[in-house]
């Protein structure tokens, strides 16, 4: 919307400033003509310091802030590939750590001297502990992580 409001002001001002520059008065007229001639010099102006930036770029002036960028891009790049084997290390603990857990509850309820609402819990912890090594699962496929709820 803000757009359109801005090419419908610019057309007018530029419509305007036709009118004043063909049918207005004499002092319509100078003024459009001032305008007109500055906004010559305001391009050719334009013109010249983007030819200067050019002959600078072509000069190699910039090679070192570019040599800087592509510095920077190929450290982010390795920050990159060091996260995502962080991640897949992260998936592998998490699942040690599930795999652990779920022997040692294994074990307990392996015990006779259990009552039934250990018993009972043993096998909710279990349950529990199913659901997040799905988890686990689902999200390393995903590629992302995060942390069992143990």
């Amino acid at each position: 919307m803000i757009k359109f409001v801005i090419k419908i002001l610019c057309l007018g001002l530029i419509l305007l400033l036709g009118y004043y520059f063909f049918l207005g008065s004499p002092e319509d007229k100078e003024r459009a003509k001032a305008v007109f001639s500055e906004a010559g010099d305001l391009f050719a102006e334009l013109g010249n310091f983007i030819k200067g930036e050019k002959d600078k770029f072509d000069r190699g002036d910039y090679e070192a802030e570019l040599e800087k960028i592509r510095d920077l891009l190929d450290k982010v790049k390795e920050k990159a590939s060091d996260l995502s084997s962080l991640q897949d290390t992260s998936n592998g603990v998490q699942a040690l750590m599930l795999d652990r857990k779920y022997k040692s509850l294994k074990e307990l309820s392996e015990r006779e001297d259990l009552t039934e609402e250990e018993m009972e819990e043993l096998q909710e912890q279990i349950k529990l502990l199913h659901e997040q090594a799905d988890e686990l699962a689902t999200n390393s496929e995903e590629g992302t992580t995060s942390l069992p709820k143990l």
